[in-house]
């Protein structure tokens, strides 16, 4: 890289927090059109994600959202205490 395009290169986008800020700021930018092709083309990209992986595996993959856990895996919850139903 000659030294003329390291002067260009803003450095605050190359960490993890400047990246997302400029792809917000890059979301931003789009009007209406552009954010519902580019909702289509994630849907169709999430469509041939799973296609490749049901014929990788055989078995339709399931899809989960994320962060949410399986409530099969959960422990039971603790018995609520007895309410106190004198008014007090």
């Amino acid at each position: 890289m000659s030294e003329p395009d390291r002067r260009t290169i803003d450095w605050s986008l190359t960490t993890w927090d400047g990246s997302r800020r400029e792809q917000l700021r890059r979301a931003a930018r789009l009007n209406l059109r552009e954010r519902l092709e580019a909702v289509e083309e994630m849907a169709r990209l999430a469509e041939r994600l799973q296609e490749m992986q049901e014929r990788r595996h055989g078995a339709p993959a399931r899809v989960r959202e994320p962060g949410i856990a399986d409530a099969s895996r959960l422990p039971a919850p603790d018995p609520l205490p007895p309410s106190d139903t004198r008014g007090e």
